[in-house]
């Protein structure tokens, strides 16, 4: 048995502030050197109010809040039960800049409740979840992601 639903927009209890050395950190372990990225002095000659975070920054402010809204939703136990990352899209409507108070909104846009063929219990959800500043929309992002309850151990499988 298949079952959809779609649940309700829930938001972060407290905005994210970006910090410049977030920032900086950020965009040196993934290899951006892009002075914009680094020195706040560019990033204003450039029209920004600070350094400019690197697009995928935003999972630094989503990733959270999407797995406390995942775990509320389903019941997830990390000891027990197989998460599985299985999509993501990203669309940018304006950078994030340090600075910046970041709020963060995330809706199951599509949860799917099947039973795979061992028996075990397996969810699929569709998260969309939008990044704004000062009620301004920044980014976007679409997640989807699977879990399969109590797998984890059994039969030797793991996450």
């Amino acid at each position: 048995m298949t079952v959809s639903i779609r649940g309700p927009e829930r938001t972060a209890a407290q905005s994210y502030p970006v910090a410049t050395e977030k920032v900086r950190e950020f965009a040196a372990a993934i290899g951006d050197d892009a002075p914009i990225r680094h020195d706040p002095a560019v990033a204003r000659a450039a029209g920004y109010p600070g350094v400019v975070a690197p697009p995928t920054f935003s999972m630094v402010v989503l990733r959270p809040h999407i797995e406390a809204v995942a775990t509320a939703e389903l019941g997830i136990d990390p000891e027990t039960d197989a998460v599985l990352h299985t999509g993501q899209r990203f669309v940018y409507h304006r950078p994030i800049c340090a600075g910046e108070h970041v709020d963060c909104a995330v809706t199951i846009e599509n949860r799917r409740d099947t039973t795979a063929p061992d028996g075990a219990r397996v969810t699929k959800l569709d998260l969309c979840s939008r990044l704004s500043v000062a009620g301004e929309l920044r980014i976007t992002v679409y997640t989807a992601m699977m879990v399969q309850f109590g797998t984890v151990g059994r039969n030797g499988a793991s996450s």
